[in-house]
């Protein structure tokens, strides 16, 4: 399990650095006046090849909003689980630890979205308002979301087989968001590709942070702190 522990760490080490370094890039390599009233964006030539062949596309971008109704919903269904769970003073780290990051994954998309403003979009989506779309919050929230459903239904499943199929299912879905936005054209690609990095980043540590937790639940005699082993650990 400390091997596990590890190289989710050291993946986490690696997801923020390159996070971090790619948003300083946007912010100051190559920034032109390329997006609507001139607003700038960093990587310009990247940015500008890519939005010329993948102009706004109202389909794809309705199909990534549903997406990310689904995950809010997803969202929504692990929270009511740990509320019933807590009932039944049966509430398991994995489900505390994820609420955890959900809050995280807020905290990064408000300061971004109201705080740190890098760029805006290279559409104008509504009222002729500029609006910021660095990192790309769709992304980010389906693929944290998503994978980290996934590893909690693998966990969750006491049938193996479906907890893979389901696991799988939500993988796909974080990836197709991924697809869905980029054909959206309402995002640079710096953006989608941000979005990644930073749910990846979330993704490590909370994996992390699972497989270096201890008991599987949280009792009222229990005043550890809420960590939860992965399943990994659980069967050592």
């Amino acid at each position: 399990m400390k091997k596990t522990t590890g190289k989710w760490m050291r993946l986490f080490v690696i997801f923020f650095l390159v996070s971090v370094l790619f948003t300083v890039g946007v912010k100051y390599v190559d920034v032109e006046a390329i997006g609507p009233h001139f607003s700038k964006v960093g990587f310009a030539t990247l940015n500008s090849f890519a939005a010329a062949r993948l102009p706004l596309n109202r389909e794809f971008f309705q199909i990534s909003q549903y997406m990310g109704i689904a995950a809010l919903v997803t969202i929504f269904l692990f929270a009511l689980d740990g509320f019933f769970k807590m009932l039944k003073k049966k509430l398991d780290r994995r489900t505390v630890i994820l609420g955890f990051f959900y809050l995280l994954l807020l905290i990064v998309y408000l300061v971004f979205e109201k705080f740190i403003v890098i760029n805006y979009r290279p559409v104008i989506l509504k009222n002729g308002v500029l609006s910021p779309s660095y990192p790309s919050s769709h992304v980010m929230l389906a693929v944290f979301v998503f994978f980290t459903g996934a590893y909690q239904m693998a966990w969750m499943c006491k049938i193996k087989f479906f907890g893979f199929l389901l696991g799988m299912i939500m993988f796909a879905a974080g990836c197709f968001m991924i697809f869905t936005r980029v054909l959206s054209g309402v995002h640079w690609i710096t953006d989608i590709i941000a979005g990644y990095l930073f749910a990846s980043t979330l993704v490590c540590l909370y994996a992390a942070v699972v497989c270096a937790s201890g008991k599987s639940e949280v009792s009222s005699e229990d005043s550890a702190p809420a960590t939860l082993p992965s399943s990994q650990g659980e069967n050592e």
